[in-house]
């Protein structure tokens, strides 16, 4: 399934920087089929940044 699907992972910014920086380390680089979205939904909506 491997290149077939394209994943958004929503997080908050300081969250997901440390969930990057785990996956990084664990797997030596970031997977071509995931985007990753820092927002705060405190402060945004999430179309705001899924469509940015």
């Amino acid at each position: 399934m491997k290149g077939k699907v394209r994943v958004f992972e929503v997080d908050h910014p300081d969250t997901q920087r440390a969930k990057i920086e785990k996956v990084k380390k664990i797997f030596g680089s970031l997977p071509d089929d995931v985007v990753y979205v820092p927002i705060d939904l405190d402060k945004r909506r999430l179309n705001e940044g899924l469509f940015k």
